[in-house]
C-alpha cells in the first residue's frame, strides 16, 4: 500500500459551505457540505477509497497522495462573526491534531480570513507544518464556484510541502503570507491581495498535476517544540482618523478601559499638524499604559517620521507600525497585550518582526 500523507481540514463556516434561502444565502444542513464533496470526482475518489480500504470518514483526492478528513464545526459562522474565541477553537484543534496529521487545512469566510490567519500565525509557536486558508467568493453547491480548486489547492499544498512552517492562504491559485494579505475585492475570485511583500507562489498545475511553487524563497523554518497562545480578548479600540474627526471619538477610542489602540492615519501616518488634542489625548492615554500602534490608511507602504507629525509621534510614545496591514497589526497588538508583558517589552515586540508581518528595516 503507498504512503499517504494525511490532513485534517477543519470547516469553520463561510460562503464556501451556503445554499440560498429564501433570497439570501445560509449554511447548507450539517453534514451536507462533506456529502457533497464526497461526490465530485476532483475532490473524491470513491475507486481510490475502496482500493486503499480508506475509513468512511477519509477522503482521498484522485492522484497524489493525500487523503484528508474534513470536520465540521457545531456552528457554521458567517466569518463577520469570527471572534478571538473562535481563534482559540482552531489553535486548540490544531494543537489537539498535531501529531495525528501532516498538514491543516481551514475552510473560512473571506470577509475576517485576514485577521483569523494573522492571529493564527502570532498565536502557533514553533509551527513545524502547514496550515493553510482558504474559503471561496462563491458557494461549492453553485456551478461556477471557485471553491472546489481553491480546496483542492489547499490540501495538496499542505501534503505536498510538510516542511512548510507557515500560516499561508491559498486562493486563486496564488499562495500569500497569511500575515501580509488583505481582502481588497469583494466580487471578483481576486479577492485578496499581498500589499507589501509580493504573492509567495503561483499554484502551477502540470500535465501530471503537480504543483510547482513559482517562488519558494525564505518559506522554511525550523524550530523547537510545537505550542500555542491563546487569546483572552484584550481591550482594542481601531481609531481610523477622517479631516476634522470630532475630539470626543479621539478620546472615547482611547479611554479605560482599552488597553491598546490601532490608530489608522494618513499617508505616511500623519495627523493634522494644527489638532494638539488629538497628540494630547494620545499622549495622556500613553501616560496610562495604553499602547497605540500607527498603521496607514494605504494598502500600499509604510508609516514613516518624514513629516512633522511622524516625529511628534516618536516623541509621545505613539509605536510604527511600520508597513502591516490593519488586520495583521490588530492581530499582532492582541497578541503582545496578553501574557502579562512590560510595557517596553510590548513596544519592542510590536516594532519587531515576529513572523514576517512587516519589512525588515
Amino acid at each position: 500500500m503507498e504512503l499517504m500523507k494525511l490532513v485534517l481540514v477543519l470547516y469553520t463556516g463561510g460562503t464556501i459551505g451556503m445554499k440560498e434561502r429564501d433570497g439570501s444565502l445560509a449554511p447548507a444542513d450539517r453534514g451536507e457540505f462533506v456529502e457533497f464533496v464526497k461526490e465530485i470526482p476532483q475532490m473524491h475518489s470513491k475507486w481510490r477509497h475502496k482500493q486503499l480500504e480508506l475509513s468512511e470518514d477519509e477522503l482521498v483526492l484522485p492522484v497524489g497522495r493525500t487523503k484528508y478528513i474534513i470536520k465540521e464545526y457545531p456552528t457554521l459562522l458567517d466569518s463577520s462573526n469570527m471572534e478571538p474565541r473562535d481563534w482559540n477553537r482552531i489553535l486548540n484543534d490544531i494543537k489537539e491534531n498535531y501529531d495525528k496529521f501532516d498538514g491543516f487545512v481551514i475552510l473560512h469566510g473571506t470577509d475576517t480570513l485576514a485577521y483569523t490567519g494573522a492571529a493564527l500565525t502570532f498565536a502557533l509557536e514553533n509551527l513545524g507544518k502547514p496550515v493553510v486558508l482558504t474559503g471561496s467568493q462563491v458557494p461549492i453547491f453553485e456551478s461556477r464556484t471557485d471553491a472546489v480548486i481553491n480546496i483542492i489547492d489547499a490540501v495538496r499544498v499542505a501534503e505536498t510541502f510538510p516542511d512548510l512552517q507557515e500560516v499561508v492562504v491559498v486562493f486563486n491559485r496564488q499562495m500569500f503570507l497569511a500575515s501580509r494579505i488583505e481582502k481588497t475585492d469583494n466580487e471578483s475570485f481576486q479577492a485578496f491581495s499581498s500589499p507589501n511583500l509580493e504573492t509567495l507562489s503561483v499554484l502551477e498545475p502540470s500535465v501530471r498535476n503537480d504543483i510547482h511553487f513559482s517562488n519558494n524563497d525564505d518559506l522554511y523554518r525550523r524550530n523547537g517544540a510545537f505550542g500555542i497562545h491563546l487569546y483572552n480578548g484584550s481591550m482594542i479600540s481601531v481609531l481610523y482618523l477622517t479631516p476634522g474627526i470630532p475630539r470626543e471619538i479621539v478620546e472615547a477610542a482611547v479611554a479605560p478601559p482599552m488597553r491598546g489602540v490601532l490608530l489608522v492615519s494618513f499617508g505616511n501616518g500623519n495627523i493634522p499638524s494644527n489638532r494638539k488634542d488629538i497628540t494630547d489625548a494620545l499622549a495622556r492615554a500613553i501616560g496610562r499604559g495604553v499602547l497605540i500602534v500607527n498603521v496607514s490608511q494605504c494598502l500600499q507602504g509604510s508609516v514613516s517620521d518624514i513629516y512633522e507629525t511622524g516625529v511628534v509621534f516618536g516623541t509621545i510614545g505613539v509605536v510604527s507600525g511600520s508597513d502591516m496591514t490593519i488586520p495583521a497589526a490588530y492581530a499582532k497588538l492582541a497578541f503582545v497585550l496578553e501574557n502579562g508583558r512590560s510595557y517596553n517589552e510590548m513596544k519592542q515586540m510590536m516594532q519587531k518582526d515576529l513572523k514576517g508581518e512587516l519589512s525588515r528595516q
